[in-house]
């Protein structure tokens, strides 16, 4: 138990890399690779950091699946699409973090 706690509070991250041809999304136990050229829909808003439901792991899938959701709390989020219309929403300390992210995956 102690080592979970630990492995929680020191090394649990959730990482966005934008490279110019892919985004690389990040969280624990789980990764996604996304097209930058095939992104599009990219909105930045508000968020409360919460996730809804019982549920309050890094990631979670919403909307019958159609949304994944990076969270470690915060009070900005940035929503995008990929090609196949999958929607992906990560939730970034604050509104002008969630609009300098927004900006690197437009770009």
């Amino acid at each position: 138990m102690l080592l979970a706690a630990v492995w929680w509070c020191f090394l649990v991250r959730i990482t966005v890399e934008v490279d110019g041809q892919e985004i690389i999304l990040r969280g624990p136990l789980w990764k996604r690779s996304v097209q930058q050229g095939s992104v599009h829909n990219v909105a930045v808003a508000k968020d409360t950091g919460l996730n809804t439901g019982l549920v309050n792991w890094p990631v979670t899938r919403h909307e019958r699946g159609s949304l994944t959701r990076l969270n470690m709390g915060g009070a900005g989020g940035v929503t995008f699409s990929d090609a196949h219309g999958h929607r992906y929403q990560v939730v970034l300390a604050d509104l002008p973090s969630a609009e300098q992210m927004a900006q690197a995956i437009e770009s």
